[in-house]
């Protein structure tokens, strides 16, 4: 066992702010690396304030555990380990454990596995967490049978769990989301390598565009594409603009610019015309939403910009926004004006009309007009 080094990592590390996403990737892939070809540490804790990224932080750790069983046709695994040391997985939602029941999971040996993997899920949801930590004997003991991944969704762990991973030895990954676009283009990118997928720069950017900062569309979008266009001869498909715009349906750029510039200058009659010819000409009603949905992020990045920095600087605006200068220019003299729950409501009307065109069959023009009131209330 490792739980010496285990308990110096932990009480270092001071359970310190949230990472950058660049940071807790290379932190991640470090410790996957390492559960490749070492002993599996006795406790993992994940937290952060992302449901979804700890559930696919969670995931890697249990292929990895999975990992551990020895390949058909092979004498050993990786680790030679004993035959009857397999991967096994055992979890459960904290809400369900008894009062002693992480004890039992830990110390107790199956019938027929050596070694199992304990996942408490939802960790946070147990007031009592830390004082049911406080149970488990030392590593040191040799008493643990098994090993423990407890997941929190909370960005802070209480202040007993973080005593108690300290006493264990455990090993803390503070689970960070993107945030700046250069994280979301560099999520895109893995994503697309693991749907077998080779984009194109261009091509990723548009993926960006279509769909914003929300990493559960970004990520069905590109399954999407992987299912649409799977590997040739083993390789993975290239693609670029002109493929991924004919699977998410993106507009012609002079089309998306046409609309940014008769919101920018109030024109919402006119806008309705251009959204309804949209439809008629049989685009998708998705990809327009896409726009619109763009449209309201760029009006609130740029008002956070300016709001943040004081002095109007368009280069170095559109260079940390990666927006063209021209866009920048027309923003900013139309941003001041606009109220930001403006931006936010049409932005949340957007969300609310995705979700109704797939669910309810709301009509398209209706969706649409929805969308636009939200403009026309400033």
């Amino acid at each position: 066992m490792s739980s010496k080094q285990n308990t110096k990592s932990a009480s270092t590390s001071k359970f310190a702010a949230a990472p950058a996403y660049q940071s807790f990737r290379q932190q991640f892939g470090t410790l996957l690396r390492d559960l490749a070809g070492s002993p599996w540490p006795d406790l993992i804790v994940l937290h952060g304030d992302s449901d979804f990224f700890l559930g696919k932080s969670l995931q890697a750790l249990r292929e990895a555990w999975q990992r551990r069983l020895p390949q058909a046709g092979s004498s050993e695994s990786p680790e030679k380990l004993e035959p009857s040391e397999i991967a096994v997985i055992n979890s459960v939602d904290a809400a369900e454990l008894a009062k002693d029941g992480l004890l039992d999971l830990i110390l107790s040996q199956s019938l027929f596995e050596e070694t199992q993997l304990v996942v408490v899920r939802r960790a946070e949801k147990k007031s009592d967490a830390g004082k049911v930590m406080a149970a488990l004997p030392s590593p040191l003991s040799n008493r643990w049978s098994n090993r423990l991944i407890m997941t929190f969704e909370k960005a802070v762990l209480p202040v007993e769990v973080q005593r108690q991973v300290v006493r264990l030895g455990g090993q803390v990954i503070h689970v960070a989301q993107p945030s700046s676009q250069a994280d979301f283009m560099q999520y895109i990118q893995t994503t697309s390598q693991r749907a077998r997928l080779q984009l194109t720069a261009e091509a990723q950017q548009m993926v960006f565009n279509c769909c914003g900062r929300d990493v559960v569309v970004i990520e069905n979008e590109i399954n999407r594409l992987g299912f649409i266009f799977p590997p040739v001869a083993g390789k993975p498909a290239d693609l670029g603009t002109a493929e991924v715009s004919s699977v998410l349906g993106v507009l012609r750029e002079d089309e998306v610019f046409r609309l940014d510039e008769l919101l920018v200058n109030r024109r919402h009659a006119e806008v309705e015309v251009l959204l309804h010819s949209l439809m008629a000409r049989g685009e998708s009603v998705l990809a327009v939403i896409g726009v619109l949905a763009r449209h309201c992020r760029n009006g609130l990045a740029i008002q956070d910009e300016m709001a943040r920095r004081g002095a109007l600087d368009v280069s170095g605006m559109a260079a940390r926004l990666r927006l063209p200068q021209a866009v920048i220019r027309n923003f900013v003299r139309y941003v001041p004006g606009v109220p930001r729950v403006t931006f936010e409501g049409a932005l949340a009307a957007c969300a609310q009309a995705d979700v109704e065109l797939k669910t309810s069959g709301l009509p398209d023009g209706l969706a649409l007009s929805r969308i636009v009131e939200c403009f026309q209330t400033n």
